[in-house]
């Protein structure tokens, strides 16, 4: 008679987390004590990758996180162990530290739904401990970024506009004049679509830095990192108000500038 598995899954995504050598060495401990009563091959599996991603640290076993063979400035971590569709509970644990993109992931499968719960609520308090607690704080960072940025957009947009029209409704303009002015105005809104896109790539790269999802903290700690974190929260507590104020002055002026057309004589 063939034995069926039924296999389950739990997902989680932290959006900031910080963790020093100890949390990670206790993490992978509880990784590899969930399967290791069902094996006999050791099962756990350990990547680490340095911040230039020039070295890559591979091991099957938790004291490297204690140990000296670690890099001294690390970006990626990767802890596994077992297979969800043959082992009760495995996991599999990923810090990613790369600028824009960096995250805490937290899979947990097996064949056995009590198994599956236990462990994820195991791993899940440690990772709940590590988080910052400011990521709301991130994501209206962004959200201020996309409004300064959009607001600006429009109203550039819309004073080239009235400036196009102003231009076609000027007396004794030619034919050939009018669609210079028609190709002058669509070169110019292409060219605030286009910087406006840049603009906001540089600034959400830049909220994305100021803001990691991962940061290592005790050995691993990057000693710049919080100099830099000091500065960029000056910069954004100082310049993000005024690119604010600024982007709706802009949209003021432009829809102030938009005069309704004067009725025929």
């Amino acid at each position: 008679m063939t034995e069926v598995r039924q296999k389950i899954e739990r997902t989680k995504r932290y959006p900031r987390t910080r963790l020093d050598e100890r949390q990670l060495h206790r993490i992978a401990t509880i990784v590899d004590g969930a399967v290791t009563p069902y094996t006999k091959v050791p099962m756990l599996s350990i990547t680490v990758v340095s911040a230039d991603g020039e070295q890559t640290l591979r091991a099957q076993d938790a004291l490297v996180f204690l140990g000296d063979a670690l890099p001294s400035k690390i970006s990626k971590v990767g802890i596994s162990a077992g297979f969800p569709d043959t082992y009760p509970a495995a996991a599999y644990v990923s810090f990613d530290a790369s600028r824009g993109v960096g995250g805490t992931y937290l899979s947990v499968g097996g064949t056995r739904p009590e198994a599956v719960h236990s462990l994820f609520h195991e791993l899940n308090r440690e990772l709940e401990a590590a988080q910052l607690g400011n990521d709301r704080l991130v994501s209206v960072m962004h959200w201020a970024v996309s409004a300064v940025v959009g607001m600006t957009t429009v109203g550039l947009a819309m004073a080239c506009l009235v400036a196009g029209v102003d231009v076609l409704r000027s007396p004794g303009i030619s034919t050939w004049q009018s669609w210079v002015v028609l190709a002058l105005l669509a070169l110019a809104m292409l060219a605030t679509m286009t910087t406006s896109y840049r603009v906001f790539a540089r600034a959400t790269e830049y909220v994305s830095n100021a803001f990691p999802g991962v940061e290592f903290a005790g050995r691993l700690a990057d000693s710049g990192l919080e100099t830099r974190s000091r500065i960029n929260w000056t910069l954004a507590i100082i310049i993000v108000p005024a690119l604010v104020a600024l982007s709706i002055w802009i949209l003021t002026v432009a829809i102030g500038s938009i005069q309704p057309p004067a009725p025929p004589k």
